[in-house]
């Protein structure tokens, strides 16, 4: 009777351990209701354009004296004392090390190839830009045109990385699409060459054109900052005479500006001169103007609205001057920052 009991109370444990790894195993396939899947990142209308402003968030900041080389990293400003009015340090910021000649190679300031030192790592905004294009087909509860416009706004910003990138580093890796996790090879990414690179970009903008909003000033204001054709069209004439200019454009001299081989023995920079370039960058440059001008956009010009004071035709330019500096989205201004700043009006175009 004793052995039957025995027998009866270890088959009773075995059940139970059973029941409860099975049970245990249960729990942990449960997915916590805090953890984001892909499908729930596109699972809607408002989900998705949360993923949109996410592709958004990447862009550099252009008013920020610490983010912005072209504020503070060249020669053309210097503060008279290492600490302002308002008790910032302006010399101990980042861009202001690279004015003093302090950049380094092994921890580099405004590091936008893998982040670091006030740089964001834009390599993660363009695979961010891929996830958004390879799964936005999926809410079904988005119309066909907005659809087809974030998809185009999503390909510009794809366009804007790269060219950072390509303006901050030459020959760049192209992101067509996002590596799988399991990749080998493919993960061994090699730069490519210069016009590889512009025609990469232009091709983007070529296709995000199309369905790209006219001006958001003609539509909602929650759309300002948001792409628009006069934008898309304006970098791509940025790019192509960048391509263009003697800096990446081969030389018609014995030596070019720059010459790179990569270990595949492939030559990144042009060696040759190339004024075709120019006639495609000039082309570019008259098609953003009309671009432009018919959405509104055109030079400033300060307008004396008080008719009683007597203005000099000198002192009507130095008003204009100062105005398509400081006069807040006036029409010269094609791509305003959105950023928030008490003193300063900064565009990126």
């Amino acid at each position: 009777m004793r052995i039957i009991k025995f027998i009866f109370s270890a088959k009773t444990v075995v059940l139970s351990i059973i029941v409860a790894l099975s049970a245990c195993s249960d729990y942990l396939d449960i997915m916590p209701d805090d953890v984001a899947t892909m499908d729930h990142a596109f699972s809607n209308r408002e989900i998705s354009k949360k993923f949109l402003f996410t592709c958004y968030s990447y862009l550099p900041n252009p008013v920020s004296l610490d983010n912005n080389p072209a504020l503070q990293g060249g020669d053309e400003m210097w503060w008279c004392s290492t600490t302002s009015g308002n008790g910032l340090n302006y010399f101990n910021k980042n861009a202001g090390y690279l004015a003093m000649g302090r950049q380094s190679a092994n921890d580099p300031y405004l590091n936008y190839w893998d982040g670091g030192r006030n740089g964001t790592n834009l390599f993660i905004a363009l695979r961010d830009c891929n996830i958004f294009l390879e799964n936005i087909h999926l809410p079904t509860d988005i119309d066909e045109w907005e659809r087809l416009q974030w998809i185009a706004e999503v390909k510009f910003l794809k366009a804007y990385y790269h060219f950072y990138l390509f303006r901050n580093y030459g020959p760049i890796p192209i992101i067509r699409e996002n590596i799988p996790v399991n990749a080998a090879e493919e993960a061994r990414m090699y730069r490519k060459p210069v016009d590889d690179v512009v025609n990469y970009i232009v091709e983007l903008i070529d296709e995000a054109i199309p369905d790209l909003m006219p001006n958001p000033s003609n539509t909602r204001v929650e759309d300002a900052g948001r792409i628009t054709q006069p934008i898309a069209a304006a970098l791509k004439a940025e790019a192509l005479t960048w391509a263009a200019s003697p800096l990446l454009n081969g030389s018609e001299q014995e030596s070019p500006t720059f010459s790179l081989i990569d270990n595949q023995e492939v030559q990144l920079f042009p060696q040759q001169y190339d004024s075709s370039k120019w006639t495609r960058a000039v082309q570019a440059i008259k098609e953003a103007i009309e671009v432009c001008q018919t959405n509104g956009h055109h030079l400033y010009s300060y307008q004396n609205v008080n008719a009683s004071i007597a203005m000099s035709d000198i002192t009507k330019l130095k008003c204009t001057l100062r105005g398509a500096v400081t006069e807040k989205y006036n029409p010269e201004i094609v791509w305003p920052s959105t950023y928030s700043t008490s003193c300063k009006q900064i565009a990126f175009i």
